[in-house]
């Protein structure tokens, strides 16, 4: 195949994907009930919220640039946007001119190690039942 095409195909692609997506997520809220959004099986079998939870609220949010409301259904998730974006866009690059351009941060044991334990306090924060974390859960 010609790659020109191959690039045309994989990008249309894309966008009938993200277009569907920005779709159901601007015009249904996780919330409403209208559409069976995934639900977190740590909040559904434990209640326990992960860092993750939130989440779907928050992209509906940002959708309908309620930023502030969207950072209180999960503020890591919206401080974490713009590295996602970066991460996001570099393999969507490879993926669609088929490059292999490696990010340096992903493999180094550090970035992970402060990833993991970024989640962990994280979790264990918003679990905690004190008023004075409820930046962390918007259920208090």
């Amino acid at each position: 195949m010609i790659k020109p095409i191959k690039i045309f195909l994989k990008l249309s692609f894309l966008i009938l994907i993200s277009g569907a997506f920005f779709y159901i997520y601007f015009n249904f809220s996780p919330l409403s009930g209208k559409i069976p959004f995934p639900k977190c099986p740590s909040y559904t079998f434990l209640n326990i919220n992960c860092a993750g939870c939130g989440s779907q609220r928050a992209v509906h949010e940002l959708l309908h640039l309620n930023i502030a409301k969207a950072f209180s259904y999960n503020p890591l998730f919206i401080i974490s946007l713009p590295f996602v974006a970066y991460i996001l866009g570099a393999v969507l690059y490879n993926f669609i001119f088929e490059k292999n351009i490696k990010l340096k941060i992903l493999y180094s044991t550090t970035f992970a190690n402060a990833l993991i334990y970024t989640v962990i306090i994280y979790t264990v924060l918003r679990n905690l039942p004190f008023k004075f974390l409820s930046l962390f859960n918007p259920n208090l």
